[in-house]
């Protein structure tokens, strides 16, 4: 996507096509605060929030923490963020204790189906790790001492 056509999107809520006013606006204390989704392949699944500004090489995003520079040509798509109504709502994962007692529920009414089969399958015992020498604590070492030869 190019510059003119972010610009042409833009227009729609701010009035004007120049980069120059846009940019203007956006720093103004009372712009609107609008956020949009910036979609591509390099960007993931998009950047989201409000444009600080319009540079030559991308658009800067304010993100939660950061600012974010999103270039020209990792745009594709340049819309409103759908709302939440919209938007696929995913399940939280189940509790832990929501798991284990689903699997005890499993283990208790598979347990008669379970025993024919297995004589089928072998488990293979995972491999002990190998224990290493003990070394000697205060007896280390070499047990030669130099004396003086003896003189005949």
């Amino acid at each position: 996507m190019k510059q003119a056509e972010v610009a042409k999107i833009l227009s729609k809520e701010f009035g004007t096509t120049d980069i120059n006013e846009l940019n203007k606006l956006f720093k103004a204390k009372n712009a609107p605060q609008t956020k949009y989704r910036f979609g591509g392949k390099k960007l993931g699944h998009g950047v989201t929030g409000p444009i600080k500004a319009i540079t030559e090489t991308g658009v800067k995003v304010i993100g939660n923490t950061r600012v974010t520079l999103v270039l020209f040509s990792d745009i594709e798509t340049l819309d409103k963020p759908k709302p939440r109504s919209e938007r696929p709502v995913y399940p939280k994962a189940p509790s832990l204790d929501t798991v284990k007692k689903a699997l005890a529920d499993d283990e208790d009414e598979d347990d008669d189906d379970l025993d024919d089969d297995d004589e089928d399958f072998e488990i293979p015992k995972p491999a002990k790790p190998r224990k290493r020498a003990v070394k000697p604590v205060g007896k280390s070492g070499s047990k030669f001492i130099p004396r003086e030869k003896k003189k005949n």
